[in-house]
């Protein structure tokens, strides 16, 4: 069988090398998209924690058990994907950001419904946290995908 670079089998072995790469690069992206559970828990643990004055005053323990429960989804979810990522875009980040000041504002208005007891309004930041945290993890997840495909 003829392997030097202008025979037939070279060519036929390079196409079969490359149409094994392009099959690994589907199944890593499929394994590197975070599992479809995670930002809509993570949106459900957010918002309870958006909420948590109005529902206790626990304090610094509802910042604790927030804490612990995003950790351990995060890890869960890194787990199951079997892959860790080592560097993160920009633009990924920037959604991650966005979250953060979202959930931030959402405590800030819950802290306003706690102290004017009005308690009608409490479902407006849940939702909008539950609401905010899936989309912006969302789009996270695609902004981390478009980075990792231009590496």
């Amino acid at each position: 069988m003829d392997t030097t670079p202008t025979g037939k089998a070279s060519r036929d072995q390079a196409a079969a090398h490359l149409a094994s790469l392009e099959q690994d690069r589907g199944a890593l992206e499929k394994r590197a998209a975070s599992p479809n559970w995670l930002y809509p828990t993570l949106g459900i643990v957010l918002a309870l924690f958006a909420i948590s004055p109005v529902l206790n005053d626990g304090g610094s323990a509802n910042f604790l058990v927030t804490g612990i429960a995003v950790l351990g989804l995060l890890w869960l979810a890194n787990r199951e994907r079997g892959i860790r990522f080592t560097g993160r875009g920009v633009a990924g980040n920037l959604y991650l950001v966005a979250i953060l000041v979202l959930v931030l504002l959402m405590l800030s208005d819950s802290f306003g419904i706690a102290a004017s007891a009005h308690w009608a309004w409490l479902g407006v930041p849940a939702v909008l946290t539950f609401v905010g945290v899936t989309v912006l993890g969302r789009a996270a997840d695609r902004a981390f995908a478009r980075d990792a495909a231009a590496a």
